[in-house]
């Protein structure tokens, strides 16, 4: 009878320790991809524990890391991550965004590393340092490519974050001012996005410290103010409230491209004749 008892639990149990042992880790190191589009290997090209994705069946990050557990709290971020392109390769960019918007399409989408130039079928070392107040529950670090073709395969290895909570930052005002050291030969300027944080206290008085000159990111966009659909309603409320905030505060102005590029542009304007876009 006690060979049966045994016999038994061993035929429970085997399955279920051989299930524990194939099922799959869902992320490396808190790096994770769409459900379905990624696996981790044991070993790639001499590095071990590989996250491989396959872009074709992401919807548009190649690999993210969630900071949504941070949310409200301003934090910095150091991160040292090894990609790898299978094939010919192009521009890869680590930026932070609020999925599943399309990051494109966010204003709230600042680059933390790029790498210009991938070459193909070898490592490549990307790291970055920002610091951030993630505003929803999902924002997230990703990883994105610009170029590369969608059936792209991609590796990430060695993926390290470290994070740095309860920042007390207050800039340093008595610093030379960049707008004042080149103010005969030309104008510094920056990119934001008038969100509320620039409105006033700190962020403000560094950028009147040294800029002179700033532009938008994506408020002077096509798809920002034209309408979405052929005889929609343009829309200036955002814009104007942001340009003017600039010019309050003795900033000039740059403009955006009025077209920019597909994603940026609404359908229409890029369909029929000159003269009917006009």
């Amino acid at each position: 009878m006690k060979k049966l008892f045994v016999l038994l639990g061993v035929l429970v149990l085997a399955p279920l320790f051989f299930m524990s042992q194939q099922s799959s880790p869902n992320n490396l190191n808190g790096f994770t991809a769409d459900p379905g589009s990624f696996e981790i290997l044991n070993r790639f090209q001499g590095k071990n524990n590989v996250l491989k994705v396959d872009r074709s069946k992401t919807n548009w990050f190649i690999t993210s890391y969630p900071l949504g557990q941070y949310r409200g709290k301003q934090i910095a971020i150091e991160f040292s991550v090894d990609v790898w392109v299978e094939g010919s390769g192009n521009m890869l960019m680590w930026s932070l965004n609020d999925p599943p918007n399309n990051p494109m399409l966010s204003n709230n989408n600042p680059m933390v590393s790029m790498l210009e130039s991938a070459a193909p079928d070898q490592w490549h070392n990307m790291r970055g340092r920002a610091i951030v107040t993630p505003a929803q529950s999902y924002t997230v670090l990703f990883l994105s490519n610009w170029g590369h073709p969608n059936n792209k395969i991609f590796y990430i290895a060695n993926p390290t974050v470290r994070i740095t909570e309860n920042l007390s930052l207050t800039p340093d005002l008595s610093l030379p001012s960049l707008k004042d050291i080149y103010a005969n030969d030309f104008l510094i300027g920056n990119i934001i996005d008038w969100n509320g944080m620039y409105n006033s206290g700190r962020y403000l008085d560094l950028l009147k410290h040294h800029y002179n000159i700033l532009t938008t990111s994506a408020q002077l966009e096509a798809r920002s103010i034209a309408p979405l659909n052929k005889g929609g309603v343009y829309r200036f409320t955002d814009t104007d409230n942001t340009i003017n905030h600039f010019i309050r505060n003795n900033f000039q102005v740059l403009g955006h491209p009025l077209v920019f590029h597909a994603e940026q542009t609404p359908v229409w304007m890029t369909e029929g004749s000159r003269e009917e876009v006009i």
